[in-house]
């Protein structure tokens, strides 16, 4: 077996044409030179990734060459617990973003952008769920009495 295959060991990423990184892989640079030669996208990295690595970054296209950079954060809730009917204002979520709510009852839906108004017309504990590449998911669990 040919020697490359075994060192020197390398962290790599392998990603889609957006940027959103698909596996996180270490081993002989053979490997990640073999993708290469297939046409994959893959990025040889300076260091070892955690396991968590592909949810809190991807690779950024917009310059001349690919470089992996932390994913952002939406916008936070203001709070987490509201009366029954008040509005709990999400400000400038970006457009497309999933918006998933789980409690008394169940929405899936994908915002158009800007400010969001999460309303909830019955007492309980909901889990709401934000998420939209490249954005970093984010969760929360909103009381409502």
């Amino acid at each position: 077996m040919n020697p490359r295959y075994f060192a020197p060991v390398v962290c790599w990423i392998e990603y889609r044409d957006d940027g959103f990184i698909t596996a996180n892989q270490i081993g002989g640079i053979g490997y990640a030179e073999d993708l290469l030669d297939k046409g994959k996208r893959v990025l040889i990295l300076d260091r070892e990734a955690p396991v968590d690595f592909a949810s809190r970054h991807y690779v950024d296209l917009s310059g001349d060459e690919p470089r992996v950079v932390p994913r952002p954060l939406l916008p936070a809730l203001p709070k987490t617990d509201a009366a029954v009917d008040e509005p709990i204002r999400v400000p400038g979520l970006p457009a497309g973003t999933k918006v998933e709510v789980f409690g008394a009852f169940a929405v899936t839906a994908i915002h158009a952008g800007g400010d969001l108004d999460l309303v909830f017309p019955l007492p309980g504990t909901y889990h709401v769920n934000l998420s939209g590449f490249p954005w970093q998911r984010a969760s929360y669990t909103i009381e409502v009495a």
